[in-house]
């Protein structure tokens, strides 16, 4: 999804007067009766017209903050923010490791998961069942409680059916009554651009079968290290290592995601201060930079 703000270059916060008052200012400088690009006041007039509209702005930060909400590819599978399954059924919550360049590019990734899929052979049974006669098929018992003074009447659970208000007349032979079998499950996803570390995702219907429907997944983020690529923010961080020789260089090539980067090293090389190239980090809310950790690491025997 395009990213509005940043075709502006107003933050996110902006008021409406900013933001026409900036929409003015690149409307006449890139206007192609001025020179300017076609494609490029394209896409301003584009962001201006959703992010002038109240409601289209709204609607705009609602998909740009939830990628996976609804009208995408993902449609299926993501609903985030939606609540119409049923509270009875639990959340399956897995960990999923995203490193920092998959986040960057928004690779395709595949994982496998284990969940507790309905038995075929009982279609969920578990097997021949009949009403538990303790309780009568509620799952409860009522019990006295007290003494000669004082005495109550409380509710629990069955222990002859242990609450679920049935026992196995013929129990099924594939899952022993479990109702369920274990299998592992497949799927793909799109990862985001900028996916951050503890981001939650929701695919519905992907985890557990219990009480005769499945209940969702959820899969939450961890980031990982790659190589020498960090993430902090929207901050692509890189640790770079100089031997002898490159302290000597002017310029050094520092690998990125987009493309090897040509780096003026300034003359003074202190590795307590980390370089800073600007808009080279991940494009979010905010565009962050590119942070390069200067590393000294040479063995004194190629002198």
């Amino acid at each position: 999804m395009e990213n509005y703000y940043n075709v502006l270059g107003v933050n996110e916060n902006a008021t409406q007067e900013e933001i026409k008052k900036t929409y003015r200012k690149l409307a006449m400088e890139h206007h192609p009766d001025k020179g300017g690009n076609e494609e490029t006041f394209k896409k301003i007039s584009e962001a201006y017209d959703v992010l002038s509209d109240e409601n289209k702005k709204n609607q705009y930060d609602h998909q740009r903050k939830n990628p996976f909400g609804g009208g995408n590819s993902f449609e299926d599978f993501f609903n985030g923010f939606k609540t119409n399954f049923r509270q009875n059924v639990p959340d399956k919550i897995i960990d999923l490791e995203v490193d920092v360049l998959e986040s960057y590019l928004s690779n395709e990734k595949t994982f496998t998961y284990t969940r507790n899929e309905k038995c075929e052979p009982c279609d969920g049974s578990g097997g021949e069942k009949i009403k538990c006669p303790t309780c009568n098929g509620t799952g409860v018992i009522m019990v006295k409680m007290g003494n000669v003074f004082f005495t109550q009447v409380i509710q629990q659970p069955c222990n002859s059916c242990k609450g679920s208000g049935f026992l196995f007349k013929k129990v099924c032979n594939s899952c022993n009554g479990k109702m369920t079998r274990s299998k592992e499950n497949n799927i793909k996803i799109k990862i985001p651009h900028g996916v951050s570390d503890g981001q939650f995702f929701k695919m519905q219907g992907k985890g557990d079968y219990y009480n005769n429907t499945y209940g969702n997944l959820i899969i939450k983020v961890k980031i990982i290290a790659n190589g020498d690529f960090q993430k902090n923010g929207n901050d692509l961080i890189y640790n770079l290592y100089l031997n002898y020789t490159q302290l000597l260089d002017k310029q050094i090539n520092v690998p990125h995601p987009d493309g090897t980067l040509s780096i003026t090293l300034p003359e003074i090389i202190d590795t307590t201060k980390p370089l800073r190239v600007k808009y080279k980090g991940f494009k979010t809310e905010m565009v962050g930079d590119m942070i390069i950790n200067l590393n000294v690491r040479f063995n004194k025997k190629d002198l």
